[in-house]
Parts: structure tokens; C-alpha cells; sequence
């Protein structure tokens, strides 16, 4: 592990190197494995000098691109307080 990290990351990184341990699955370079597997996570954030170059950066997730219409949302409200679904409070909306 780096001497730079926060708690944190000294925590992560001997929680990998445990795991990575314990169940064999890199022979002897479970050291290097958890000290890149925390490095990662800090170029991703942002923290570290060289950013993350393999792979896409994450994106926050969007909201619903579906633009609602005026009589859609009058349906919905109408919809609410009584019984029925969509379709018979659209029914109500036309005789109104």
C-alpha cells in the first residue's frame, strides 16, 4: 500500500489482501492486486495524480427522457383519489 491513503483506503486494502488470501485466488500477488484494486477506486474518485484511462467513466443516472403532457398529468391526479386505473380516470377526464 501506497504511504499515501486515508484510513479508509488502508482499511479497504487490507480487507482485499485478506480475502485475496484466504481464498487463493492470486497465488502470491495478493498484495499487488489489493494495492491496484484500491488505487483504481482513487483515480476513479478523482484523488490521485494520473486518472482512470481503461474503461468509461461513470455517468450519473438520468432522469426519465418521457415528457409528460398536460392531460396525462390531469389523468394521473384524477386517478389518485378514486378507483380505477389510468384508463378509467382518463374516461372521467373526457366527460368532464
Amino acid at each position: 500500500m501506497p504511504i499515501k491513503g486515508t484510513k479508509k483506503e488502508k482499511r479497504q486494502y487490507q480487507k482485499i489482501k485478506k480475502s485475496a488470501q484466504k481464498s487463493g485466488r492470486y497465488g502470491g500477488r495478493a498484495e499487488e492486486v489489493a494495492a491496484r484494486t484500491v488505487m483504481k477506486k482513487r483515480r476513479q474518485k478523482g484523488k490521485a495524480k494520473t486518472k482512470t484511462s481503461s474503461g468509461r467513466p461513470r455517468k450519473s443516472p438520468k432522469r426519465s427522457a418521457r415528457k409528460t403532457t398536460r392531460k396525462t398529468t390531469r389523468a394521473r391526479k384524477a386517478a389518485a383519489g378514486r378507483k380505477g386505473g389510468r384508463k378509467t380516470a382518463r374516461r372521467r377526464a373526457k366527460k368532464s
